[in-house]
């Protein structure tokens, strides 16, 4: 007998995950402008990295 194994999806909108980004990102500058330019940096990496960028982007 197969055991089942358990799938735990978690949904977490773009907005929270920039939120977050960006609240760790202000622990390390104190200027909220190089803080968004960090989240930014994060992103691109996140998504370039994962392949949800088509190649013709």
């Amino acid at each position: 007998m197969e055991a089942k194994q358990e799938k735990i999806i978690t949904q977490t909108a773009v907005g929270e995950l920039i939120a977050a980004l960006t609240e760790e990102a202000l622990s390390f500058v104190e200027d909220e402008k190089e803080a968004n330019k960090l989240v930014s940096y994060m992103l691109i990496d996140l998504f370039y990295n994962s392949g949800l960028i088509s190649s013709d982007f």
